[in-house]
């Protein structure tokens, strides 16, 4: 069972084209960035709009489907608690609700450029120089 994404996306995500200006999108962007797995069903619902609707509105707004975008506030949220904490990977990934460790480790290395294990290295050394 996936449990929910544990700390607040990083504000990079907006460089990723997540930003909308139709206010429907926008509430949609919110509701998904509050932490719980929120199904396009229940947005779409709050939103007053069909499910194939809010999903033509979110990628015509943002460039990404809502997909991507959960997957970005996942990897996001990873990378913070891969850099700032002593859990373990496989830990985070259950934490932000990734179910397979090696997906997770190579998105995370797509997007970052590194993996989480060398993320972590790199973080710690930094740290380590400021003080």
């Amino acid at each position: 069972m996936k449990k929910g994404i544990v700390c607040q996306p990083a504000s990079g995500i907006h460089g990723y084209g997540a930003v909308a200006n139709d206010s429907r999108i926008v509430k949609a962007l919110d509701l998904m960035r509050q932490g719980d797995p929120i199904k396009a069903t229940d947005i779409a619902g709050a939103l007053n709009l069909s499910v194939s609707r809010l999903r033509h509105l979110f990628k015509q707004e943002t460039g990404i489907s809502m997909k991507q975008f959960q997957k970005l506030l996942r990897l996001s949220c990873a990378r913070e608690l891969v850099e700032n904490s002593f859990l373990t990977i496989k830990e985070i990934t259950v934490l932000v609700g990734v179910t397979d460790v090696s997906h997770f480790t190579r998105d995370f290395k797509a997007l970052y450029g590194k993996t989480p294990s060398q993320a972590r290295v790199r973080s710690s050394a930094v740290r380590k120089r400021s003080e």
